[in-house]
């Protein structure tokens, strides 16, 4: 045999490796089938002249129920939907000293932790102060959600006798008269006295400002109480451990939340929080759900600001939600810092496996750190494993070894609020292979409670045509299929036509707050339930909604 057909020996053998490789072991090692990220939505199989087919998450496919409630055993044979009350009742039965929820202390810089039992006790002190000082079953709140004060006060009323939180994302115009007891940052205490509230519940916020002495010098009527001297009162005895709940069907009934966004009132009942925490739980793959070994890390709002913009009251219903997902589960630890203070030493000295932010974060993150690690002259070995992962993810693949953070971070929930940042799929490309972990990008717009889209989790396509090859911008934004509690389609709007599956997207289903004014985009008792959302684009072949940007 001479050299020459050595060689072409050689070479077709390389070949041959190179297309096994290439053709059978790569696609042997993908998470789905090519063909399930083709078909991600149910479609209905009519469809009503102007609207497109009705599309739900292939979790809830047509003929199965949406997503509603918690589904709690109730007697032998019935199942009820559950209430914000069965979720602390089942946080304390599953109690163990290690699980915590860790706060950002803004003074310190520190981060505090409370274990279950220590948030019971303050819950249950929170609770007799409401019940002495209010009369009235609506406890107002103006504060930062990105404080252990705040969180404690929204918790207290969702588990403890029956109150109904009312948060305010701007200081009223007068003061509303179903609020009896206020609890705001002790800088804000002169507008609220002006306001002429007489019960006020304070949180220290280290600004200088008015003295409350002042006002308890000049009008006796007034009662303030320090948020501080409440949880220290160590003379009202109460159980680290009991939980005082009997079930009640009027509990299931009950209205947990106000949001009052630019002085216009939105209602939040039981079902819409049940009904989104069940949709969200059930939203990741079973061998992939939230265990024991977990520590979540979320983004929040500043520590001593109050945003008013809806961007912010959706990034707080978010926080909220996904605390609550967690007590349902039994996530080890629950750490809630402002987006401020995290950075990738942030993430790699906490080491949390399940991240949640906002998507002007991870653009942050991508800008800031990523990126420029990429196009530094050093770890070029390093880059090239980066590159080869990010491939490898493109092409269905997950991959770790491509990680350029030291952390055990398995999923990264990205919260969209429609903003101008968009991530376009290849941003996510970058951001999944940096973090070595799946992204589920989540879509928020008010007055729905949590998600209304989601993308898949086995979803790691980059799409070629999302970009304007003229002025290098996103031409639409992939926001994947819809909530597990809700059903979406589109009508015609403007030149937006339905027969081409564009137009507005509106949507039906039990995680939709009501508004107590029939108002904008929130009048949604018409049209057989279905409201429309303002948000316009288009459903892709693969049964997924891409936003026209």
């Amino acid at each position: 045999m001479d050299s020459y057909t050595v060689l072409l020996t050689v070479v077709g053998g390389i070949v041959i490796i190179c297309l096994v490789y290439d053709t059978v072991y790569l696609e042997s090692l993908k998470d789905v089938h090519e063909l399930a990220l083709k078909e991600q939505s149910s479609i209905s199989s009519t469809r009503k002249t102007g609207e497109s087919a009705i599309y739900r998450s292939m979790d809830v496919m047509h003929g199965l129920p949406l997503t509603f409630g918690l589904q709690i055993r109730h007697g032998i044979y019935k199942v009820r939907n559950g209430n914000l009350k069965d979720i602390w009742k089942l946080a304390l039965e599953n109690y163990n000293e290690d699980r915590k929820l860790s706060y950002f202390d803004g003074k310190d810089k520190t981060l505090k932790s409370f274990n279950f039992k220590e948030l019971n006790v303050n819950f249950q002190k929170l609770a007799a102060k409401f019940k002495e000082l209010s009369s009235m079953p609506i406890i107002g709140i103006y504060l930062p959600v990105g404080r252990i004060e705040s969180l404690s006060i929204i918790l207290t009323c969702f588990f403890f006798d029956g109150f109904t939180l009312k948060n305010f994302n701007k200081i009223p115009l007068r003061k509303p008269l179903d609020v009896e007891l206020i609890c705001c940052l002790k800088s804000d205490l002169p507008k609220f006295v002006e306001l002429s509230f007489k019960k006020i519940i304070i949180v220290d916020d280290g600004k200088d400002g008015n003295d409350e002495n002042d006002y308890e010098l000049n009008t006796n009527d007034i009662f303030l109480v320090h948020y501080s001297d409440i949880i220290n009162n160590s003379a009202l005895q109460v159980s680290s451990l009991s939980y005082d709940y009997t079930y009640s069907e009027e509990e299931d009934f009950r209205i947990p939340l106000i949001e009052d966004i630019n002085f216009k009132d939105i209602q939040y009942y039981q079902l819409n929080f049940v009904s989104t925490i069940a949709s969200l739980m059930a939203s990741v793959p079973r061998e992939h759900s939230w265990n024991e070994e977990d520590i979540m890390l979320i983004g929040c709002n500043e520590f001593d600001t109050i945003l008013p913009s809806q961007s912010s009251v959706l990034t707080n219903q978010n926080l909220i939600v996904k605390i609550l997902c967690a007590f349902v589960s039994t996530i080890n630890n629950i750490i809630v810092i402002p987006e401020s203070q995290i950075s990738f030493q942030t993430i790699t000295d906490l080491n949390p496996t399940l991240l949640c932010l906002t998507e002007s974060k991870y653009h942050s993150l991508l800008n800031q750190e990523i990126k420029p690690m990429l196009s530094s002259s050093t770890g070029l070995i390093r880059k090239q494993f980066f590159h080869r992962s990010a491939l490898l993810f493109s092409r269905g693949i997950y991959s770790q070894f491509g990680s350029l953070i030291n952390s055990d971070v398995r999923i990264c929930y990205s919260c969209n609020l429609l903003s101008e940042e968009a991530l376009s799929t290849a941003d996510i490309n970058i951001l999944q292979t940096a973090f070595g972990s799946r992204f589920i990008v989540e879509t928020f717009k008010i007055p729905v409670l949590g998600p209304i889209l989601k993308t898949n989790f086995y979803d790691y396509r980059i799409l070629s045509n999302e970009i304007d090859n003229v002025n290098k911008k996103l031409k639409f934004r992939k926001m994947g299929v819809a909530a597990n509690c809700l059903e979406l389609k589109v009508k015609d709007f403007k030149n937006f036509q339905s027969e081409n599956k564009e137009g507005e997207l509106v949507i039906r289903g039990f995680n939709i707050g009501t508004a107590i004014e029939s108002n904008d985009v929130q009048k949604n008792n018409t049209d057989e339930g279905w409201m429309p959302i303002g948000i316009y684009g288009k459903w892709g072949e693969d049964g997924c909604f891409y936003e026209y940007l």
